[in-house]
């Protein structure tokens, strides 16, 4: 049986703390690899999937994977240019980030704290 966690009481108690709460499981490695589970997450969807893994290299196994779909949020960087697109919009919005802002990491931080 897959457990989901937190619990749906302690889900409850964070959602009044913030506006995301991450829910996740355990899986034996044995049974699925995290490609395997990200091809049929995304498999015939026409929306954003992602996949995020602690390995460095191809030649490490990694100690986490983080699996995820349609996100509220995409967030592009590049240089000075930070480009975003919320759920349901079609376009991004582009806008370069002054120089004394620098690093757009400190944006990226603003925006998921909404």
């Amino acid at each position: 049986m897959t457990v989901l966690k937190p619990s749906f009481e302690e889900f409850l108690s964070l959602s009044e703390k913030g506006n995301l709460v991450p829910v996740w499981t355990e899986l034996a490695a044995d049974y699925e690899t995290p490609v395997s589970v990200f091809q049929k997450l995304s498999e015939g969807s026409d929306t954003v999937s992602f996949l995020l893994e602690s390995a460095e290299n191809s030649d490490q196994i990694g100690r986490y994977s983080f699996l995820g779909t349609r996100p509220r949020l995409e967030i592009r960087a590049q240089g000075r240019l930070l480009s975003v697109r919320e759920r349901g919009e079609t376009a991004f919005r582009t806008r370069e980030l002054p120089e004394s802002e620098g690093d757009p990491l400190h944006e990226i931080e603003r925006l998921m704290a909404r």
